[in-house]
């Protein structure tokens, strides 16, 4: 039979594989969220940048403008004349 000493050693040194063995799985866990963090930040990133790049539309007031049938953009054909109204001169 092992003295109490050696006991207690065989013991302290299972005790410390597996707090060695925690502590790696804690640092890989760590690890991998700091992956995924950083791959959901430059997501965000592109997904920002496309939305200003795809966003301007130059303001030029054209049929992007909202023209069309309800109105917004152009009131009158390129080229039109305003009509006169009755009273004016």
């Amino acid at each position: 039979m092992a003295s109490r000493k050696d006991e207690k050693a065989r013991l302290r040194e299972e005790r410390e594989e597996r707090e060695r063995a925690a502590a790696a799985g804690a640092r890989r866990k760590r690890l991998v969220g700091y992956g995924a963090a950083g791959v959901l930040g430059i997501a965000t990133l592109v997904a920002l940048v496309a939305v200003a790049l795809a966003g301007g539309d130059g303001g030029d007031g054209g049929e992007s403008a909202g023209g069309g049938a309800q109105g917004g953009g152009d009131l009158f054909p390129a080229g039109g004349d305003v009509p006169r109204t009755r009273g004016s001169t």
